[in-house]
């Protein structure tokens, strides 16, 4: 009896070892996208929050937001593969938006999921920007003169032999010296140099007040002030100077 007892659990045993080795050759014998089913082929846990969009781009308006803990499945990608369509599981089903591949971890590759891309990423309209002249006043003793293609506050000032800031200051031009094909600047009348005997003074590159001050033993401020210079106190090459002889 005791024998007959031993045989059958030795068989018992036997049978179940060998269901256990069928089950595993089976499950190892699965293709990769058989790890989910036709409707949820990748099945993922979000593991933080993410911005879906209503198409595989950027330029797309935002649909919803994903949050921690949400089961989502992946069911589409574009071409590159570089953004995935995101639907929610059975029994809800449906398409809720688009995310970038980067934003997902996960061991199946997303190449096996179809090309549902057959939308046209938004192209942005430009909206083109047309400057608004400022009103200037006239300044007794000038002109005006109409911007060219190549000009510059700095090359217009020196054509007329006044200062930059003479010119801004005349003109409203903002601290940019932003000017524009086509604008009507107002030449104010070149300064009157105080009374004295001074020399002409062409601005070199490298060159600042302090410097050519120091070469004609005169002060940074005397130079700034005969030339109308203001603060930031800012020369270019080219520039004529009224210098103390």
């Amino acid at each position: 009896m005791r024998i007959q007892l031993l045989a059958i659990a030795r068989r018992n045993i036997s049978l179940v070892l060998a269901l256990i080795l069928l089950v595993s050759l089976a499950v190892a014998a699965l293709p990769v996208g058989a790890q989910g089913t036709a409707d949820c082929p990748i099945r993922i846990v979000m593991y933080d929050m993410l911005i879906l969009r209503a198409g595989p781009s950027f330029g797309f308006g935002v649909t919803t937001t994903l949050v921690t803990g949400e089961v989502v499945c992946l069911t589409g990608r574009n071409a590159a593969a570089s953004w995935l369509q995101v639907s929610r599981p059975l029994p809800t089903g449906g398409i809720v938006g688009w995310a970038p591949s980067g934003a997902f971890w996960t061991t199946v590759p997303v190449t096996i999921l179809p090309v549902t891309d057959t939308t046209t990423p938004p192209t942005p309209v430009p909206v083109p920007v047309t400057p608004v002249p400022v009103p200037v006043t006239p300044v007794p003793g000038g002109t005006t003169y109409v911007i060219q293609a190549g000009d510059t506050v700095f090359s217009i000032a020196q054509r007329f032999g006044i200062t930059v800031q003479a010119l801004v200051a005349a003109n409203n031009i903002p601290p940019t010296y932003v000017i524009y094909i086509g604008q009507v600047l107002v030449i104010p009348a070149a300064q009157t140099p105080p009374p004295g005997n001074y020399i002409s003074y062409t601005v070199q590159r490298g060159d600042y007040l302090v410097r050519i001050a120091r070469q004609y033993n005169t002060t940074w401020q005397a130079l700034a002030t005969i030339n109308g210079i203001q603060p930031p106190y800012t020369i270019y090459p080219g520039q004529t100077l009224l210098v103390p002889a």
